[in-house]
């Protein structure tokens, strides 16, 4: 599933607006409704926290050490967090250390309760220069955790945290603690492969099939996503040939392996809007809405026939209309409004 519809997906399982989200990350709204549309990736030191605020999986960030559960953990974090936002930082702080006190051994709440305080201490500048270095030392503590999925979290934070201050050599020396993901699946027995022999030797071919369609599918998937990033970089380093180029392998990768059309499509489309190429913002514009309008249908393909893609008629239908609804709010598309092709496209999507 591509990253703009998990987003949705889960931000609806959980019953949160876009402007929960928003006020939740930091961002604006618009910013959450371009996540979702495709149109913009959030930005990866957003990663993290966004995962847990959609209660999914960053590379097995809550695959941890448990003795409390899971539904525990996340009422007491979201005590935490209400008590932060009524009562102030201080509340908040005591409570956490209350609930640490009463399982001092429990990583995986203290790594939670990290994050709920720093979102709380997030809130005013005054409680982040006052609070801060708590929370800090919590992670510093979590960076030598036997959990490799806790330490690198807690890696991972406090990397991004002297990114921001401009401490490029303090963020080094973290990142060079932290394994490649490449070194770690070198060092480990590829069980999913073994599966498939297994299945292959009991002639269970369909059961073999699945296994290696599915992880086909997330291969593709995170290659899409580091083409994207890739693209958004070259465009922000001024270098617009490159990413032209990057975006026309996109399309080309999508079309090889018979992905979602409006997943190669938004590259393509945000390279031509960079320039101000109306005449290709609205030739793509079309094709991604006409995508929105036709839900893939997985069945029809040859290497993913197996994979379920769960996506209701209503989820393409809001990342259409937020589509639109850009379209016709935001600045960046002025320069469109002035040709009859847009009226004419917003008129074709809007029946």
């Amino acid at each position: 599933m591509a990253m703009n519809l998990v987003i949705q997906e889960k931000r609806r399982a959980l019953g949160l607006t876009q402007e929960q989200v928003a006020e939740h990350m930091g961002v604006s709204t618009p910013a959450v409704s371009k996540w979702e549309t495709g149109q913009t990736c959030p930005d990866t030191a957003l990663l993290p926290r966004l995962a847990r605020l959609l209660k999914t999986d960053l590379n097995s960030l809550f695959a941890f050490q448990e003795s409390l559960s899971s539904e525990e953990i996340r009422e007491i974090c979201t005590s935490i967090r209400e008590t932060g936002q009524k009562d102030g930082a201080p509340a908040a702080f005591a409570l956490a250390e209350e609930q640490l006190r009463s399982f001092p051994h429990c990583e995986e709440l203290l790594l939670n309760t990290a994050f709920s305080l720093k979102s709380v201490t997030n809130l005013s500048p005054a409680d982040t220069a006052a609070y801060g270095d708590k929370v800090d030392a919590m992670f510093e503590k979590l960076a030598e955790s036997s959990d490799l999925s806790i330490r690198n979290s807690a890696n991972f934070m406090l990397a991004n945290k002297y990114i921001r201050r401009g401490e490029l050599e303090q963020a080094q020396q973290v990142l060079d603690r932290m394994p490649d993901k490449q070194d770690i699946t070198r060092e480990l027995a590829d069980k999913m492969m073994l599966q498939v022999t297994i299945y292959q030797q009991q002639g269970k071919y369909e059961e073999a099939a699945e296994k290696l369609e599915y992880a086909m599918l997330t291969t593709a998937t995170r290659m899409q996503t580091l083409l994207s990033q890739y693209i958004g970089l070259e465009m922000t380093a001024g270098n617009p040939d490159r990413a032209k180029v990057a975006a026309d392998k996109g399309m080309a990768f999508g079309n090889l392996f018979q992905l979602w059309e409006y997943t190669y499509y938004v590259d393509e489309y945000m390279v031509a809007l960079k320039a101000r190429d109306a005449g290709a913002v609205l030739s793509l514009l079309r094709k991604l809405l006409t995508a929105l309008t036709q839900p893939w249908n997985t069945a029809d393909t040859v290497l993913f026939r197996h994979v379920q893609w769960n996506i209701s008629p209503e989820q393409y239908k809001d990342v259409r209309t937020q589509l639109l609804a850009s379209l016709e709010q935001d600045a960046e598309y002025e320069f469109l409004r002035e040709t009859p092709e847009f009226d004419t496209l917003l008129k074709d999507f809007r029946t």
